[in-house]
């Protein structure tokens, strides 16, 4: 085969190998996937800190796996164990009496709340209702205010028209 070079410079480079590109080709950007990756470029910074997240996610299940799959045989023997040690603690618990009682300690640390929120705070309670009683008479005499303009307005507009009937 006969290949014609445009100069010399570049025949010697080509044979010597000066010029001898390995960098990554760059598609077009008008094509499918050079506008997928630009767009994907664009939300990377959101995108990784998931991807690392699945990561570890994806290595965790993978050792929960293995361990319930029996294939780390120590750790699945010691998880085994502790299962059926808590087993027979539990088996021996009077839970009844457990419950009953927490129940009862809810109870009444509930009502020591309400206890301490009535009595211990009770001067604070009267500042925030009188302020608020204050408000709402501001707010009433508003009202009544504006319907008494209002009713003028509607006598005005009505003496106008008894006035000078169909003319206004």
């Amino acid at each position: 085969k006969f290949y014609v070079f445009i100069n010399e410079k570049t025949y010697e480079q080509n044979i010597i190998g000066e010029n001898i590109d390995i960098t990554t080709k760059v598609k077009p950007q008008d094509t499918l996937t050079g506008s997928f990756l630009n767009s994907l470029e664009s939300i990377k910074f959101w995108i990784y800190p998931w991807q690392l997240r699945l990561g570890k996610l994806c290595r965790i299940l993978r050792s929960v796996r293995n361990i319930v799959m029996w294939e780390q045989s120590y750790w699945s023997f010691w998880l085994t164990f502790a299962s059926l040690v808590c087993a027979v603690i539990c088996f021996f618990v009077p839970w009844l009496f457990i419950l009953k009682w927490s129940a009862r300690l809810i109870v009444h640390s509930l009502f020591l709340w309400t206890f301490f929120r009535k009595f211990v705070l009770k001067q604070k309670i009267p500042d925030i209702e009188m302020e608020l009683q204050k408000l709402q008479k501001e707010y009433d005499k508003a009202t009544i205010e504006k319907r008494i303009e209002l009713e003028n307005l509607v006598r005005l507009r009505d003496f106008r028209q008894v006035l000078f009937g169909r003319f206004l």
